[in-house]
């Protein structure tokens, strides 16, 4: 697995929790 997912996860969760 590449970083890109951790920091794909990452924004996702961040984005998810502001929602």
């Amino acid at each position: 697995m590449t970083h890109l997912w951790l920091v794909w996860k990452f924004q996702f969760s961040q984005g998810f929790k502001e929602i």
